[in-house]
């Protein structure tokens, strides 16, 4: 086959495998209400599995990477998708033994209260560590594939494909919800990464070179891991970068995670009402189909109006942000209102998250530690995210007698986006090394 046209299939290949990714991770940001009502939850008690699963997902991409750097791409992903397949059908088992209690020793126990909440928070925990060699062997695979002046395009063409699990997510979860028990919106997104896991195992190649192709100036070379550590962490760039996506981590996973309780608990939803409610059907529909279009074109307006400069698209991006967050915590009053400004902070978000993830680590590291670059970024993102898992909770149940506390929550995010925009706005003009 052709070597871009193949290159151009595995592109789609990995992007519809990382939407599987995400549909398996997602997926208890949608589950979580029936969650709550099930075993009688406060909101600190899925601020709790989400705080801790995002931390163990920041420590993991920091170990992860400079090892899906040294033993490649295909082995990584593969590897991902097992512990996150096996991760979600433990977690849909749960509901059929919860209530049900075990001897060890001469104690007896019961999967209830602390014990099950603590059992959920070890096994989400532990599929947030798999899904990290998924994100990284992606951002290394395509370094591999794609130069530098391809890589907005490509990078554009990727964060366009994998918001299919998105969609996923925000559509499917709440009918699966409507039809069958809530295990089942485990058990598909685990079916569908099984399904993806062969055409993976079948079609993916490590490299050009595996077509016998030298389409780089460098070769598709293995640096130890010293030397990888050592490019990544004496660079001001990558440093100040990893502030930058702390902050956009924050912002993101504050949303994501909590947009389907917003919409349940704000607007008094029934047990399995999502599915039902117009207006959080319109956000659903409509906010995957933004970041597809904020995807397409911040990727090739890099290329062609900043020369490749993507900080330039990352500080437009966040000033949108930041003007967007304030209406949305006016307009929570309307619920047609308030979907349309999440609509428009995830559009706006989308174009600073597929520059500084899907280019920024190949432009500053090069092919031999784009991964571990990534893993540097996206580690510090959950622990953004990680950080506002914990503070979200807090804040809602302080407010919650009150009865306005999802008015907070968007006001929350700004401080981290000044933040973000402080730093992009420094780093304006710097452009990665053309190779």
């Amino acid at each position: 086959m052709d070597f871009k046209k193949f290159r151009s299939l595995q592109l789609l290949l990995l992007g519809l495998t990382y939407s599987c990714f995400y549909f398996s991770r997602l997926n208890l940001g949608i589950i979580h209400n029936q969650l709550a009502l099930a075993y009688n939850w406060d909101y600190s008690a899925y601020g709790k599995i989400i705080a801790v699963a995002q931390l163990v997902y920041a420590i993991g991409v920091l170990f992860n990477g400079p090892i899906v750097d040294k033993i490649g791409s295909k082995v990584s992903i593969m590897i991902g998708m097992v512990g996150a397949f096996t991760s979600n059908i433990l977690m849909g088992i749960t509901y059929y033994i919860a209530g049900s209690s075990f001897s060890f020793g001469a104690e007896k126990y019961t999967y209830s209260g602390s014990l099950l909440l603590s059992a959920l928070t070890i096994v989400w925990s532990t599929n947030y560590f798999f899904q990290t060699l998924g994100a990284l062997s992606i951002v290394s695979n395509n370094s591999k594939w794609w130069q530098v002046k391809e890589r907005g395009r490509a990078s554009g063409l990727f964060g366009a494909l994998i918001q299919i699990g998105r969609i996923l997510v925000a559509t499917l979860c709440p009918l699966i919800l409507l039809f069958l028990p809530w295990p089942w919106a485990f058990f598909i997104p685990a079916m569908l990464l099984a399904i993806a896991f062969l055409f993976v195992w079948r079609f993916i190649k490590e490299s050009p070179e595996e077509m016998g192709v030298q389409y780089f100036n460098e070769p598709a070379t293995h640096l130890p891991i010293k030397e990888i550590l050592k490019k990544v962490f004496t660079s001001k760039v990558i440093l100040f970068s990893s502030v930058l996506a702390f902050s956009l981590g924050a912002i993101r996973n504050g949303i994501e995670h909590w947009y389907s309780r917003f919409f349940a608990s704000q607007y008094h939803l029934p047990n399995n009402g999502l599915g039902k409610f117009a207006p959080y059907m319109m956000y659903s529909s409509l906010f995957p189909l933004a970041m597809i279009l904020a995807s397409l074109l911040a990727g090739p307006s890099s290329d062609k109006y900043f020369k490749s400069g993507r900080f330039p698209v990352i500080s437009l991006s966040l000033v949108g942000v930041l003007l967007t967050l304030p209406l949305l915590s006016l307009g929570i009053c309307n619920p047609w209102l308030a979907s349309l400004f999440l609509v428009l902070v995830m559009f706006f978000l989308q174009g600073a998250n597929s520059m500084l993830m899907g280019c920024l680590p190949a432009d500053i590291s090069g092919r031999s530690a784009a991964s571990s670059t990534a893993g540097f970024f996206d580690s510090s993102q959950y622990f953004g995210g990680s950080l506002m898992g914990t503070i979200i909770p807090l804040v809602l149940d302080h407010y919650k007698k009150a009865g306005n506390e999802w008015s907070y929550w968007p006001l929350l995010m700004i401080g981290p986006c000044i933040v973000a925009l402080i730093i992009s706005t420094i780093f304006w003009n710097k452009k990665p090394r053309m190779k």
